[in-house]
């Protein structure tokens, strides 16, 4: 990105066109005042900045380029450790999801397979969120996430990490919060053999298929599976979703129960958890004070009418926490029914091409039962859109137990600063006017 006057633009172009030769390379000639282009690069280290932070820690932001996503990175890969999954096997899986980005990928293999050799250091990722809130102070803009980027890149250099890669900020998380490491210890084709899915192979056609949550996911969803020869009917509590959905040739259904009798799979496409539990379990909560559903449901029979043994697929994004509560609520009913947590990245045109990406977690049995259905709603064009997820192998209490333990240590830490600082004020005070402490060594 470069700047300034048209004849001084022209006398660097071959030093300019040095530096940016393709396909790597490119020049831009953003405008004619000189200044410009650190505007164009500021807005870029905005995104940069926050995406390397939380890439350590949580899970993606829906933005497009930089930095901001590597820290994006960083938290979600040092959260899904602390959830027991393996990184080479969600950083595989993120990179084909709608989170990847280009710091998810350029980044990762530095976190996965770090060579000691610095690349982009921890005080470049500060300096830059430094200057875009200096300019943002400057014209009274909110930045709050650059903001709290600029806090996690201080407390990174604050313990040490100011000559680590800034790919590498997940390990203030295993440093201070009990994350297990991510680095790799084996050879790249043992991690591969690590980080291996699982191979499921389908067991058989089911009878039908009932679709409950015909939004702008469920509806497409269901088509699909219709599309693949299956039988398949669906059910909204929106009029208007059960007529669009009929209207482009589903079948719509109306009695909750009396099609729960007959399906060996029912594919539960709800916003929310709740949600799901108002339908399999008729739990208060679903509807919305005067809202009335066009569906009926019977609290006496509804989703227990399923036949046993029957597959109940989750594809909304709901906490893990709750796809364990559900499968316990299950199997109160004694009845066979088990949950696969599949919950689905691509968006409605994905949807309804049969090629989402779906992440898909319960026993073996239940996901050979269920294949031909996942399969149709993601493996029309692309089988690896399908991910059979192997269950954990790393103890959560573990984590959590050794987060305490360094939580604890934190803040008898703070304690001791605070204690510190009491001291020399009150050290100060009793020096003569003029006077000043020496300055600690660190």
């Amino acid at each position: 990105m470069t700047s300034g006057s048209p004849d001084a633009v022209e006398r660097a172009r071959p030093v300019l066109d040095a530096l940016t030769q393709k396909p790597e390379g490119k020049l831009q000639v953003v405008g004619d005042i000189c200044g410009a282009a650190s505007d164009f690069k500021l807005i870029n280290q905005v995104l940069c900045t926050a995406q390397i932070t939380m890439a350590g820690y949580v899970t993606s932001f829906h933005l497009s380029s930089g930095r901001r996503h590597e820290l994006i990175f960083r938290e979600s890969m040092a959260f899904g450790r602390a959830l027991g999954l393996n990184p080479r096997m969600l950083y595989n899986l993120i990179r084909k999801s709608s989170g990847n980005s280009f710091m998810f990928g350029h980044r990762g293999p530095w976190q996965l397979r770090p060579d000691g050799t610095l690349k982009s250091a921890m005080t470049i990722c500060a300096k830059d969120s430094g200057i875009i809130m200096d300019e943002a102070r400057l014209y009274n803009f909110p930045c709050p996430l650059t903001s709290a980027t600029e806090q996690v890149m201080n407390m990174a250099i604050a313990a040490g990490l100011s000559k680590v890669d800034d790919g590498c900020i997940s390990l203030l998380w295993e440093k201070y919060f009990g994350v297990g490491k991510i680095a790799e210890d084996g050879s790249e084709e043992e991690e591969e053999e690590k980080a291996k899915e699982l191979s499921v192979k389908p067991s058989g056609s089911p009878t039908k298929v009932l679709f409950v949550g015909l939004g702008m996911m469920g509806a497409p969803m269901a088509l699909a599976v219709q599309k693949a020869g299956i039988e398949t009917v669906g059910l909204d509590i929106s009029k208007e979703a059960m007529e669009g959905y009929a209207k482009a040739g589903g079948k719509a259904v109306t009695d909750i129960a009396q099609d729960a009798k007959d399906a060996d799979v029912v594919v539960l496409v709800t916003n929310t958890a709740a949600e799901a539990g108002v339908v399999l379990f008729a739990v208060e909560g679903g509807l919305a004070p005067g809202e009335s559903s066009c569906y009926t449901i019977d609290v006496n029979t509804d989703m227990t009418a399923l036949p046993n043994d029957s597959t109940i697929i989750l594809s909304s994004t709901v906490a893990p926490s709750a796809a364990r509560a559900i499968q316990v609520e299950l199997d109160t009913l004694n009845k066979g029914l088990t949950l696969i947590d599949a919950p689905v990245s691509g968006g409605p045109s994905r949807a309804a091409t049969g090629d989402l990406t779906i992440m898909a977690s319960g026993p073996e049995d239940a996901l050979a039962k269920a294949a031909l259905v996942l399969q149709a709603m993601s493996s029309t064009k692309d089988a690896a859109n399908l991910h059979y997820i192997r269950m954990s192998l790393l103890p959560r209490q573990y984590f959590k137990e050794k987060a305490d333990e360094k939580r604890a240590d934190l803040e008898q830490l703070a304690l001791l600063n605070s204690s510190i600082i009491t001291l020399q004020v009150f050290i100060s005070q009793l020096l003569p006017k003029g006077s000043h402490l020496p300055k600690r060594r660190r």
